[in-house]
């Protein structure tokens, strides 16, 4: 019987990534507001596309799954900055507080 370890090492990507980018996103909004969401956007684009062009199943595994943690980054930059507005978090000392632009409906 040969064991498969690829699912165990899919995990620990897993919850490594969302850990770090949790903290990150924390220390982002704290530090820079909302500015440079795009960057979470960029690298989650291409940590995704980049995944196409590799034949290790484990890398690739592991490069989809930071690249759809980095998107959901973006979303959770903006979601930092209203739990700022209702003083769940510190707010960030010397830098003003803009909002993502967001579509009125």
């Amino acid at each position: 019987m040969i064991l498969d370890f690829s699912h165990l090492i899919f995990g620990v990507v897993l919850l490594a990534s969302t850990g770090a980018l949790h903290i990150i996103t924390v220390k982002w909004e704290y530090k820079w507001g909302t500015k440079g969401w795009w960057i979470f956007l960029i690298a989650g684009i291409i940590s995704i596309v980049s995944s196409f062009f590799i034949s290790s199943m484990l890398i690739k595994g592991s490069l989809v799954i930071l690249g759809v943690n980095l998107l959901w980054t973006v979303h959770e930059v903006s979601k930092q900055y209203d739990r700022v507005e209702k003083k769940w978090f510190p707010e960030g000392p010397g830098h003003k507080r803009e909002k993502m632009s967001r579509t009125k409906r």
